[in-house]
């Protein structure tokens, strides 16, 4: 067997493992390269340079700048600010929404971007009163077409410039892809205010009907607990003096085993100063003067006051309401692609890890509440979480595993320094600066903003690695060298010139369409990431073997990779918003494959104008 049949039956396998979904995007990449090394296709010094590849360099490093945009309050800021623009009317909501999606995704990942808006765009449809479906999957497409407004709103747009730059061409600058995206963007605008408006679904999910007392905002804490029905679960007790209880731990009273409840959370009353509350852990201790939150079923908290002689605290006292300044709840999403699918709560240490308790867990039209601790999660499921509003606003900026799909009315703003954003926005206009002069090389300009995020503590180096999705990181460091490998056995040559004799009759337009369609097809099924990886070196032989400009089939390539709107594992973000809006999916047929022929028109337009041939 050659070199070349061998590459190319190790790529065969490789997408087929993607398209299985049976084993994560970077295992099967670190199997694919495993599979390179041994059979010797190419050295150990070729495999492992896709590490210090400036590519994964400069993406490992916007990840840290996109999580001190979060942790800092920046994103919020600009993504709240859009609320008192939008008014009721429909068009004019999912205008605005688009545009700040956009804006926002061309100067971090699409996925953090559309994690920030959901929450967002569900409030929105609620006070508009319309479905949520009529606007998740235009915010969801924003994003992914933002990436296009800059040189590091998304992985392809990188790979391409690279590898421009190491064929020793002229690489695309900060700003030399902006064009295309706003012109995408103001094409994906165009189309939903009018064929994709007729074409998106009214799904049933839609915001309850306001009435005239109705405030049309968020939902409130006692709202959330009547939609898990468990408004009657929870109540605050007060143990009488003397209580056995009294100095043993939440583990020694095993009350789950005994009653089938659990304390949640204790209160020391005080009379001149704020009440103490206190997160409850197995080893938290019961002490006099506390009241105790309990979860459980009605009769189980019966017989539990009975048996302890605990007092009942009425529900209207303003201390144990709650929803009060210091606890509350709260609804999250699990997220596509999170690493806590098919693992309990228990396996995950839930409790102990997000200082939360899950009081229920909604998958589509079930509603369990109790042996939450042994149920393995799925994507889609809707947890119901008890705790202080800190945590509960902590875990929704995470925006890897979970994001906050209905934070209550009562739920605190988190207090954002001024003096940190300040700085986060100052870090980024000088790195703007950098790439826009060419002072700095781009990896260095990128990494200094990032180290200097850390160094003026807009965000901790453990929050700097949080903020890493290492599965992009690995998946790209892995699949790099199959392209060395497609080079060295001649893969890349061969496919171009073989591409080059077949379609030279048919003109640039049509090789331009031919790349497009490949690359956005196969971008629908496998990562863009991966798409580009491979295709980028083929669309640049193609290109100098046909003496075509190297610059337009590249931003062919790049701007095909973030326009794989057909199905909702095209792309995380699509994968995201599925279940909020109750798409199907066919859903993403019908309104994304449209539009990905539009963005197919518009590159044969646009780029070769931009670019010449």
């Amino acid at each position: 067997m050659t070199p070349l049949i061998l590459t190319l039956l190790i790529l065969l396998i490789t997408v087929g493992l993607f398209l299985s979904n049976w084993l994560r995007l970077d295992l099967v990449a670190i199997l694919m390269l495993l599979a390179l090394l041994l059979s010797g296709v190419i050295t150990l010094e070729e495999g492992l340079a896709g590490f210090s590849d400036p590519v994964v360099v400069m993406i490992t490093a916007l990840f840290v700048i996109g999580g001190s945009l979060l942790n800092t309050g920046t994103a919020q800021l600009l993504g709240h600010g859009i609320t008192r623009l939008t008014g009721k009317n429909e068009t004019r909501i999912i205008w605005v929404l688009m545009i700040s999606t956009a804006l926002l995704s061309g100067l971090m990942s699409s996925t953090g971007t559309a994690a920030i808006f959901l929450p967002i765009a569900l409030s929105l449809a609620h006070q508009a009163g319309i479905a949520p479906s009529r606007l998740l999957m235009p915010m969801a497409f924003a994003a992914l077409l933002g990436g296009m407004l800059t040189l590091i709103g998304t992985p392809p747009n990188l790979i391409v410039a690279n590898t421009l730059k190491q064929a020793g061409l002229t690489s695309f600058r900060f700003f030399d892809f902006t064009l295309p995206g706003l012109a995408a963007l103001a094409l994906s605008l165009i189309y939903f205010s009018s064929i994709g408006r007729w074409l998106l679904p009214n799904s049933a999910f839609a915001a309850p009907p306001k009435t005239e007392s109705s405030k049309a905002e968020l939902p409130s804490v006692q709202d959330l607990l009547r939609n898990y029905d468990s408004e009657q679960n929870l109540t605050w007790m007060r143990l009488p003096p003397g209580s056995v209880l009294y100095g043993k731990t939440l583990k020694e009273l095993s009350l789950n085993k005994r009653y089938g409840v659990q304390i949640l959370s204790l209160l020391e009353p005080h009379r001149w100063r704020d009440h103490h509350y206190h997160f409850c852990r197995a080893q938290t201790r019961l002490e006099p003067n506390q009241d105790i939150l309990v979860e459980g079923a009605k009769e189980n908290l019966a017989e539990f006051a009975k048996d302890t002689g605990a007092a009942i605290i009425p529900k209207d006292a303003s201390s144990h309401q709650l929803g009060n300044p210091h606890l509350g709840l709260a609804e999250i999403l699990l997220l596509p692609r999170s690493g806590m699918q098919g693992k309990t709560l228990a396996e995950l240490f839930f409790r102990e890890r997000y200082g939360l308790h899950v009081l229920a867990i909604q998958r589509q039209q079930a509603c369990f509440q109790h042996s939450l601790e042994q149920l393995p999660l799925r994507f889609g499921d809707l947890l119901l979480v008890q705790g202080s509003w800190k945590r509960i606003l902590r875990l929704g900026l995470e925006k890897r595993d979970f994001t906050s799909l209905n934070l209550p009315a009562e739920a605190e703003t988190p207090h954002y320094p001024p003096f940190k954003i300040g700085l986060t926005m100052f870090w980024l206009v000088l790195m703007i600066f950098f790439l826009l002069t060419g002072l700095l090389p781009i990896v260095s300009a990128i990494l200094l903003t990032a180290t200097g995020l850390v160094l003026t503590r807009c965000l901790s180096m453990e929050e700097a690695y949080q903020s890493i999705s290492w599965e992009s990181v690995i998946l790209i460091a892995c699949m790099l060298p199959m392209a060395t490998a497609l080079k060295n056995t001649g893969g890349t040559e061969a496919l171009g010139n073989w591409l080059s004799q077949n379609l030279v009759s048919l003109g640039p337009y049509s090789i331009m369409a031919v790349l497009f369609v490949l690359t956005s097809g196969c971008s629908l099924f496998i990562s863009n990431t991966a798409t580009t990886v491979l295709i980028a070196p083929v669309a640049l032989q193609l290109a100098l073997s046909l003496n075509y400009s190297p610059q337009t089939f590249m931003m062919v390539v790049a701007l095909a990779a973030s326009s794989s709107f057909a199905t909702p594992v095209a792309s995380p973000v699509n994968t995201m918003v599925l279940a909020p809006g109750g798409y199907r999916f066919i859903d993403y047929i019908k309104v994304g494959l449209p539009l990905q022929l539009f963005m197919l028109g518009l590159t044969l337009l646009l780029l070769p104008r931009l670019f010449g041939l």
